[in-house]
């Protein structure tokens, strides 16, 4: 049988009954298939890594979506039409690393920043479930390198 997620990085996963995938876009989502059983959270809602608190000072803890999402990277701060355009077609994140390998410092250090806290969130859920395979997806890991 074809894999239903043919051109993704879920296609990978076909023949797997354990792994996570973390989507990061405006947001962070994730879901959990354990024992080729999707996990639920409690009253059936989903993972949602962006909620995940990055820090152990209250008085500095934030959000993961305030740091590793599109919004946290660009900081609202790019006026680009051009980019605004890119990312309502999903293909902002590729024209921002074009912008950081062009030497856009500011983008370069947004897009480590979200890379390193979204490590740490990512060795959070390996922590909690053991998957044998984590898969990113969405529009941010176009910034390749940078991100990662």
């Amino acid at each position: 049988m074809p894999s239903p997620w043919p051109n993704t990085g879920l296609g990978r996963c076909r023949d797997c009954d354990d792994f996570v995938v973390v989507a990061i876009e405006e947001s962070s989502g994730s879901g959990v298939m354990h024992g080729g059983q999707l996990f639920h959270g409690a009253r059936e809602l989903s993972l949602t890594p962006g909620d995940m608190i990055m820090g152990s000072d209250p008085d500095h803890a934030i959000k993961l979506s305030e740091v590793a999402s599109e919004r946290a990277i660009l900081n609202g701060e790019h006026n680009d039409p051009h980019i605004r355009d890119a990312i309502r077609l999903g293909w902002g994140m590729g024209r921002v690393r074009g912008l950081i390998e062009a030497g856009d410092n500011r983008l370069k250090h947004a897009a480590g920043r979200a890379g390193a806290a979204l490590g740490i969130a990512i060795a959070n859920l390996v922590a909690l479930f053991a998957p044998p395979r984590v898969i990113l997806v969405g529009s941010t890991p176009a910034l390749g390198d940078h991100l990662l």
